[in-house]
């Protein structure tokens, strides 16, 4: 199987352009967690699969124990990896997928979110301090809830987000360490709750895809005051 960036081999394992071969990480390396809030699984109840191995790069087997999986609800909480890899085209849910994670990068651009429909708290009080998640694909996403609710990130690439289908924001930036909140890739017209969005944000710039989303920004409440929105 070919995706733009890498092919996949028969056994799971990802080939890179430069020759570089990740192997898929072990069932092993994954804890089925009961959780309320989590997802049923057969045989097991209802929780999520979360990653309790070692290594600082997993590439996300499609099957573990069996199951298939689509969600990653809560899958690397509290962890500190650096580089995830999927490949699998039905998760839709990543909420709270790195949540409390720690480190000083994690790169994701070989994160497959083509059909991810709720992204609230992915980076919830996340502590890497710079998330480039230019290659994400957002188009099916509804739910960006506290998505960054407390994210250490000072730096946020976000200028290919597709945000035509979200209707709740609420607190997605709330205690956002961003310096700068470039959101002139939003397309904001279907959403329907913005509260407390930007609530005590430390970003002094923010830069809006319209004017009239650039108002509608800067009426958000409990937006900070030293936060202005302006197109580009």
């Amino acid at each position: 199987t070919n995706t733009d960036d890498f092919s996949i081999k028969p056994d799971g394992s990802v080939l890179f352009p430069d020759g570089t071969v990740l192997p898929v990480s072990n069932d092993n390396e994954f804890t089925f967690v009961k959780d309320s809030d989590g997802y049923s699984v057969s045989g097991k109840g209802v929780g999520y699969y979360q990653y309790t191995g070692n290594n600082s790069t997993v590439v996300i087997p499609m099957e573990i124990d069996g199951h298939k999986i689509s969600s990653y609800y809560m899958m690397f909480y509290n962890t500190n990896v650096s580089k995830v890899v999927s490949y699998n085209p039905n998760i839709t849910s990543v909420v709270h997928m790195f949540s409390h994670s720690y480190g000083d990068s994690l790169d994701l651009k070989n994160l497959d979110t083509s059909n991810v429909t709720n992204m609230s708290g992915m980076f919830w009080k996340s502590e890497v301090i710079s998330l480039d998640l230019s290659t994400f694909k957002t188009s099916n996403v509804t739910n960006m809830y506290g998505m960054f609710l407390d994210s250490h990130a000072n730096v946020l690439d976000l200028k290919n987000f597709d945000t035509s289908k979200v209707t709740n924001m609420d607190g997605m930036f709330l205690d956002s360490h961003a310096a700068i909140l470039d959101l002139s890739s939003f397309n904001i017209s279907n959403v329907t709750n913005m509260y407390s969005m930007f609530a005590d944000t430390k970003a002094t710039i923010g830069y809006a895809r319209t004017e009239e989303e650039a108002v509608k920004f800067n009426s958000s409440v409990n937006k900070p005051a030293g936060l202005i929105f302006q197109t580009k």
